[in-house]
Order: C-alpha cells, then structure tokens, then sequence
C-alpha cells in the first residue's frame, strides 16, 4: 500500500513544481507512474480481500442446477458399484434427490400449473376421441388401451388395405 501511494506522490510530484512545467516528457513520467501506481493499488487491495474469504476448495464446484446440494451435478452417476448389471428404477433413484431444488419461483409456478392444465386438457380430448371412435365401438371396446391388450391390432388386414400408398399418383394438369 505505500508504495502505490509512493507512486501515485511521485507521479502528481510534476504538476506542483513550477519550474519543471516546461520539460515535454514530464507528463507523460507522470501518466507511466500513475498508472503504476494505481496498478498497485488494485493488486494490494485485492490480496487484502482474498485473507478474509472462506476457503471452499474442498468443496466440488456446483453448476446451480441442484439448489443446495454442494456435491453438484452427478451425470447420472450414483453411489451403486458400475459394472454390476443391476436394474436402475428411475423413481427410486429420484426419490434420492428430493427436496434439493428448493420452493420454486414464480415462473416455474406458472409452467406447473400449465403442465397440470394442458394435462387436465389432453385426458378429456382422449376420452373424447375413444368414445367417437367408430372402430373402437365396432371391435366391440371402449377403450383403445382394451384393444391394443386383446391383441387385435396384431392381426394382418385385408391385402389392399396399404395399396393406395405404392401406386404413383396421377399428374395433376397445368
């Protein structure tokens, strides 16, 4: 600190001798020691900073995306052995990282309770379609998840039925 402030008394030294005012390269001594002067000052005040924060180097750095948690991101990595051929069920292994992201703001208020709406929205339009659904009340069932599980979708259909795809298409007149 005193010699930056050494620096910056020698850099203003210039402009308050009035014989030395007439010398051309004199200002610009001033501008190179000033600026080192003020160089140091910014280095001392700087490592005078750095003595009083905590040291967190043990601590992994976290790219903000798990709240709270200090371990950071894990990359779908977990404490299991790898290698092991055990079947990972992704709602347990959820239920580890739980709580983690803290209460949600505003705007991510906002996209749940459209997510539940849109969700409200799309179970009454399936319900919807299945019961206008003519083949569905034509098979003989209700829904098209009853369909699918007496396996009549399995079946081959009537040979033209994909036809039409394979023939070309008639040119349309100019």
């Amino acid at each position: 600190m005193c010699f930056a402030g050494g620096l910056l008394a020698v850099a203003l030294l210039p402009w308050f001798m009035p014989g030395l005012n007439g010398n051309a390269y004199l200002p610009w001594i001033s501008l190179v020691f000033g600026t080192a002067g003020l160089q140091a000052l910014y280095v001392a005040s700087n490592m005078v900073r750095g003595e009083f924060e905590e040291d967190t180097s043990h601590l992994q750095p976290s790219d903000g995306r798990r709240g709270g948690d200090p371990s950071g991101w894990t990359g779908g990595r977990s404490e299991a052995v790898l290698g092991g051929g055990e079947r990972r069920d992704a709602v347990e292994a959820g239920r580890a990282y739980e709580g983690l992201e803290g209460p949600l703001r505003p705007a991510e208020l906002l996209l749940a309770e459209a997510n539940l709406r849109h969700d409200e929205v799309a179970a009454a339009r399936w319900a919807a379609s299945e019961a206008a659904d003519s083949d569905l009340t034509e098979a003989g069932f209700e829904r098209l998840g009853d369909l699918i599980a007496a396996n009549r979708l399995t079946r081959p259909g009537p040979e033209e039925t994909f036809h039409h795809l394979n023939r070309p298409s008639k040119p349309e007149e100019p």
